[in-house]
């Protein structure tokens, strides 16, 4: 019976193990996808403010 104890909790120890690594890594990942996200954010009001700059000096030679 003790073998199987043994087993067992090794068994426990090492699920234990996979689930926090799995955690930590589904972290990370979310860490990347919310950097990527804000990267991307910060790109867009660039062009848009760029678009809104370039509309005013087009409207300089427009009849």
């Amino acid at each position: 019976m003790r073998a199987v104890d043994d087993v067992n909790r090794q068994i426990a120890q090492m699920t234990q193990a996979a689930i926090a690594n799995d955690t930590q890594e589904v972290s990370a990942a979310s860490e990347q996808h919310t950097a990527s996200s804000q990267e991307m954010t910060a790109t867009a009001e660039t062009l848009a403010d760029m678009a809104a700059r370039l509309s005013d000096q087009v409207k300089r030679f427009t009849i």
